[in-house]
């Protein structure tokens, strides 16, 4: 019952790595966003895609990999990792749940560093988009009162004002 397990072991291993890489782009890609480095971000999200791709892969084999263990171990098919790791010898179910559990914390550091970057992307974006707002609105085509009371779309010369009524 040894070639499935450490067939698994080692397709886990490739999926750590990889989840590992995906951990340290998203640190990088936090950095360009901040230092508002738009060809740097497009680099990274390059990369991260490339990374993606390899992880759909890994996955696969993975998958494959815990079906075979599954059935060498003569578990159901619907077995999970952790159901393995309790049902193989204690020093290889050890090994398994170890992959695992870095596994989930990798994941778990993935959802908050993608969080974090979208919180600072649509963030700067608000911002941006406040300002253009706020320059669109005091210099130039506003939207503003005539004589009469009326509102007037796009009259050019806006301004603002202060002071009180």
């Amino acid at each position: 019952m040894g070639d499935g397990i450490d067939t698994l072991g080692a397709c886990l291993a490739v999926k750590r790595e990889l989840l590992e890489e995906l951990v340290m782009l998203l640190d990088r890609e936090r950095e360009m966003i901040v230092r508002l480095n738009a060809a740097g971000l497009e680099e990274e999200r390059a990369n991260k895609a490339d990374i993606i791709a390899r992880l759909e892969g890994a996955k696969t084999d993975c998958k494959k990999a815990l079906a075979d263990a599954v059935q060498e171990a003569g578990l159901p098919c619907d077995a999970t990792l952790s159901h393995l790791a309790a049902a193989v010898e204690p020093r290889r179910g050890a090994t398994l749940s170890a992959a695992r559990a870095r596994i989930v914390e990798l994941i778990d550091t993935l959802n908050r560093s993608n969080r974090r970057n979208r919180d600072l992307l649509y963030g700067s974006l608000r911002m941006v988009n406040r300002s253009l707002e706020f320059y669109n609105k005091s210099l130039g085509c506003a939207d503003t009162y005539c004589g009469s009371g009326r509102m007037v779309s796009r009259v050019s010369g806006g301004r603002l004002l202060s002071g009180e009524i």
